[in-house]
């Protein structure tokens, strides 16, 4: 491959990157977030009054913690309701692309790829929801 091909989550950030987000994010109230991650609140505290001390945690920190700010990107574009109809609306439309091409004598092969990659990532339901309501 030539072409350098870029993640569409690049614009959220590393998990490093995602992981200080959550912790210097205001919004965020540190028990809660201490709760949700099973991260002793000592810990949470500590970083964030010092955000640079992620650069020495775990791996599996750091990924618990992006997991976290990811959630929280979702949660935001995506509330309860939607979340929950949202999904078969989207399989609706997946199965109207793959009938459509059918009816063009297409393989369904790289439609049905697509919606395994999108239906299995909250993030890329939530993104499509945004576009998909800001007609």
């Amino acid at each position: 491959m030539n072409g350098r091909i870029d993640k569409w989550t690049d614009k959220y950030g590393n998990e490093l990157d995602q992981a200080k987000k959550v912790i210097s994010d205001r919004q965020i109230n540190l028990v809660n977030l201490s709760k949700a991650t099973n991260i002793p609140y000592s810990t949470i505290r500590a970083y964030r009054f010092d955000p640079s001390k992620l650069n020495k945690a775990s791996w599996q920190r750091i990924k618990t913690l992006s997991n976290a700010y990811i959630q929280s990107v979702v949660e935001s574009k995506l509330d309860y309701a939607n979340m929950q109809t949202y999904p078969s609306k989207l399989m609706d439309m997946f199965k109207n692309w793959k009938l459509e091409a059918i009816k063009n004598d297409q393989s369904v092969a790289v439609i049905e790829k697509i919606e395994e990659i999108v239906m299995s990532d909250p993030l890329a339901v939530a993104e499509i929801f945004e576009v998909d309501n800001s007609k």
